[in-house]
């Protein structure tokens, strides 16, 4: 199981998976401590209290306390991949590093398939958003804002037709055209 980030809505699963199922989960060396649960880089309590009057980050915010979205899931059993251990999985994909949402974010690229894995660094929507389409998830997200738009340039020259977000619909677009599309909406 490849790991984009730490995040518990991306690892929820993962801790059962490698646990009762022997399933191997690798994350990139820079996530590994947030995968084991000896770092956490996540928004702050104060970031959604000051913004909470908005319906949309209240019900966002009810959405999360309600599924446990606030505790942290930790993978003792996760490892660090390599290159070589990417190569021999199905699809062959490519580790993108991509960090800014996290310090570790990675996507994945899949250059057979021509599909982009994009993690949170590029999605298409998410219930903060009153938008659909390419876009940057709120600045709050992000450990880093500015280093998480810097990461997108390394979607630059990706051949796909694809591109797989956490967040929304699939994109089918070059990667270039979808980054385009997301710095117009998002601004820095």
């Amino acid at each position: 199981m490849l790991i984009t980030h730490g995040h518990v809505e991306h690892t929820g699963a993962a801790a059962y998976f490698a646990s009762e199922l022997c399933v191997p989960v690798l994350s990139s060396h820079a996530e590994h401590t947030q995968m084991t649960g000896e770092e956490r880089f996540q928004f702050s309590p104060v970031q959604i209290l000051v913004r909470a009057w908005q319906p949309r980050v209240f019900k966002w915010m009810r959405h999360v306390l309600t599924v446990g979205g606030t505790k942290g899931t930790k993978v003792l059993e996760a490892k660090i991949w390599t290159t070589q251990q990417l190569a021999a999985l199905p699809g062959a994909p490519v580790a993108v590093p991509t960090p800014g949402h996290t310090p570790g974010h990675s996507a994945f690229h899949l250059p057979d398939a021509k599909v982009l894995i994009s993690g949170d660094a590029l999605i298409s929507g998410h219930a903060l958003s009153t938008t659909t389409g390419a876009q940057m998830l709120h600045p709050m997200f992000h450990h880093e804002r500015q280093q998480a738009y810097q990461a997108l340039t390394a979607f630059d020259g990706l051949d796909a037709d694809s591109i797989l977000p956490s967040r929304g619909k699939a994109l089918h677009c070059q990667p270039a055209e979808a980054v385009r599309a997301a710095l117009a909406r998002n601004p820095r």
